[in-house]
């Protein structure tokens, strides 16, 4: 070597537009009704924790043994209020969750008001 330092350039790879990561944004409602749904023949031991319906249930309603079949059928055409039929031994966790922005269960609330509010 002649004694002067080599600069050494490292190169970035180059990336194609076309395969630039994009941020991916979700609508993880349905998720969320997933992870909080479970698979029940009917409702029993149960809060809602649901925005109220006129005429059909309040939030907080409490349900010891089976929901009354009107309300069930009426759950049963909104999975999104179904879904906020919480078991009573969560309600505690369930009420601060609903009150929380971002939280699946405040999703959900705000996506049962939607529907109520779209088909009542």
């Amino acid at each position: 070597m002649d004694g002067k330092k080599e600069d050494i350039v490292k190169e970035e790879p180059k990336v194609d537009a076309a395969e630039e990561p994009k941020e991916v944004i979700e609508d993880n409602t349905e998720s969320d009704a997933a992870l909080i749904n479970t698979k029940r023949e009917r409702l029993s031991n149960v809060v809602y924790v649901g925005p109220k319906v006129s005429g059909v249930i309040q939030q907080f309603d409490t349900f010891s043994g089976n929901v009354p079949e009107s309300i069930e059928e009426f759950s049963n055409k909104y999975n999104t209020i179904r879904a906020l039929f919480i078991p009573i031994s969560d309600f505690a966790k369930a009420f601060r969750e609903v009150k929380e922005k971002g939280s699946a269960l405040y999703n959900l609330y705000m996506r049962a008001k939607e529907e109520i509010n779209d088909n009542l």
